[in-house]
């Protein structure tokens, strides 16, 4: 799961603004999470994204106002926790 901050978070693939391309799986794992076309957009525009355009390519699983961040994660981490064991 990844989640950020609204107003504050910034994703992008820049590697391209350095002729290289996206190392360490970044390229793969993008093209998982977001397809094909969006994949190609991010990292051959080398923008930064922001949080809510992240979110809606199913970048990120959700984008939370910077403020309540923390305690999000936080609850989420908790409520996996409390799940009963298989």
């Amino acid at each position: 799961m990844a989640f950020a901050a609204v107003k504050t978070a910034g994703l992008g693939q820049i590697e391209a603004l350095m002729g290289i391309l996206p190392g360490g799986g970044g390229a793969q794992y993008l093209r998982e999470r977001v397809g094909r076309n969006r994949a190609l957009e991010v990292v051959l525009t080398v923008g930064l994204l922001d949080a809510e355009t992240a979110a809606s390519y199913g970048w990120i699983n959700r984008a939370v106002p910077a403020d309540e961040l923390d305690e999000y994660v936080d609850r989420v981490a908790r409520n996996i926790a409390a799940l009963p064991g298989f």
